[in-house]
């Protein structure tokens, strides 16, 4: 009995020692794999640096300035000039006194003035309109207010002069709202003339919607003081008749 037992007691060891070493074998192989991919990972760290120097981006080139900026002492000059010329317009048609036959004249060219300087007005916010509407391009609209600048200032210049001759009535309050929507037309197309210099500086990139904002302000407040003037001014005529 004894003896049987020690037989199978040996051959039990045998079977377990036989065993062993084919479990720990795939362990091995693993190992001698990993230790071969932690060789091969140096290698492929070694290239990576090229290819993200190939797949890189070029650095984003600096936005252009919206056009070359005018100097605010210069904005702020300009406008004390313009408000001196008013100044002195208003001061001499209320002292001097003309004959009927040089004001007849004066309203003539008051009139050709006004056709010149308010209707080049509205065929540049005509032009505006339509493209806001994708009837235009945007190059349509810098082209027209480029070629229309100096009708407008002629004929503000003319409206200005010819009423020197016209002997304002300063004791009526319309004629003080018309001349200060006079001089509110002469401001505000200085400052409509700085917002499309950034306009044109533009090309053919989207308008930010700041300056959209500001020019669509400039726009509206011009079309007010226009029709504003020009109502006033032919109601004080008919009122005078």
């Amino acid at each position: 009995m004894f003896a049987l037992r020690a037989l199978r007691s040996a051959v039990h060891l045998e079977g377990t020692t036989r065993k062993t070493p084919a479990v720990k074998e795939p362990t091995a192989g693993v190992s001698r794999e990993s230790g071969r991919s932690r060789q091969a990972e140096p290698a492929l760290d070694a290239q990576l640096p090229e290819k993200v120097q190939l797949t890189e981006r070029p650095p984003a080139r600096p936005a252009p300035e919206l056009g070359i900026s005018v100097p605010k002492w210069m904005l702020l000059g300009t406008g004390l000039v313009l408000t001196d010329v008013w100044a002195m317009a208003v001061w001499f048609s209320s002292h001097w006194e003309f004959p009927p036959s040089v004001r007849t004249a004066a309203l003539f060219v008051h009139l050709i003035a006004l056709v010149v300087g308010f209707g080049s007005v509205l065929v540049v916010d005509w032009v505006g309109l339509m493209w806001l509407a994708g009837r235009r391009a945007f190059a349509d609209v810098i082209r027209i207010a480029d070629d229309l600048q100096p009708p407008i200032w002629v004929g503000l210049t003319g409206l200005l002069f010819s009423g020197v001759f016209l002997n304002a009535q300063l004791f009526v309050r319309m004629t003080w709202f018309k001349l200060l929507l006079v001089l509110l037309i002469m401001l505000n197309g200085l400052y409509a003339w700085v917002l499309h210099r950034r306009l044109t500086a533009l090309g053919e990139r989207a308008v930010p919607r700041p300056l959209l904002m500001r020019t669509t302000l400039v726009v509206a407040v011009l079309q007010f003081a226009w029709w504003g003037a020009t109502i006033i001014g032919f109601l004080s005529r008919e009122a005078r008749y």
